[in-house]
């Protein structure tokens, strides 16, 4: 069996989960790689998407005078003009103010407040916390110039490693999601009369999570769901079934590969 039809058969062939069992680790190990490697480029595609337009508005704002010049010299900040600078970004409120006029505690949460020295992240009602700029970073320029010239490399850096990020990410979560799922692939095969090993147990799990996060993820995509997990958790354990009664003898010979 080819890996790569893996990632089409594991979606509705019986006879592929009927044979996964015989599979050798190395091909289970490959397939998780294969798997982190398809949604990594995946993420990394979207994250290009969102910088790449979040920096062209930064671009666009600042052609059209919208953002002040700001600079960070020796902890202290300036801004070019010195006037009140207040933005509105996907929930979050950003205010510049170096005169240390802004009230606090009447903003809403998510407030994020710089003044001269200092920066301010009200979290809740409840909770703000104060940082020292000096002690974030002593210099600093972000302008038009700055934006245009380094956006290319920002750009390259942050998606680069976003997805280096996502790819070892997917392969530890999938290695850790193939054995603790594994269990519950090894009760149902009990309770089916299948009669499933633990490592074989394990080899199934591993090909029903890419089915199972393609169709999660392909469903969040179009309505954001906060039972995210929830839905995979149930498509996960549909697979398992799926693989489980795919099974048509009560226990598959143990090799060398199986223990």
């Amino acid at each position: 069996m080819k890996i790569t039809d893996a990632i089409r058969y594991s979606f509705y062939k019986r006879e592929f989960y009927n044979d996964a069992v015989r599979v050798s680790v190395r091909s289970c190990i490959a397939f998780i790689v294969l798997i982190a490697f398809l949604l990594s480029i995946l993420i990394g595609i979207g994250v290009y998407k969102y910088s790449n337009k979040a920096v062209n508005d930064l671009t666009v704002m600042y052609e059209n005078k919208q953002i002040p010049n700001i600079t960070i010299k020796d902890g202290k900040l300036s801004t070019q003009p010195e006037e009140k600078f207040v933005m509105d970004f996907h929930g979050f409120k950003f205010i510049i103010d170096t005169k240390s006029q802004t009230v606090l505690e009447e903003q809403p949460a998510n407030t994020i407040l710089l003044t001269d020295t200092n920066m301010y992240q009200k979290i809740s009602s409840a909770e703000t916390r104060q940082y020292e700029l000096k002690n974030i970073v002593k210099n600093f320029t972000l302008n038009e110039e700055t934006v245009k010239k380094y956006k290319s490399t920002v750009m390259f850096w942050f998606v680069l490693l976003t997805w280096l990020f996502s790819f070892l990410y997917t392969i530890v979560s999938k290695t850790f999601q193939g054995f603790f799922f594994g269990v519950f692939t090894y009760i149902i095969s009990f309770f089916l009369n299948k009669n499933l090993s633990y490592p074989q147990s394990v080899k199934i799990t591993v090909f029903c999570l890419w089915p199972a996060t393609f169709f999660s993820t392909l469903i969040n995509s179009f309505r954001q769901l906060h039972g995210f997990w929830f839905l995979y958790l149930f498509i996960v354990l549909g697979y398992i079934i799926f693989a489980v009664h795919s099974q048509n003898y009560l226990s598959a010979p143990k090799t060398n590969r199986d223990r």
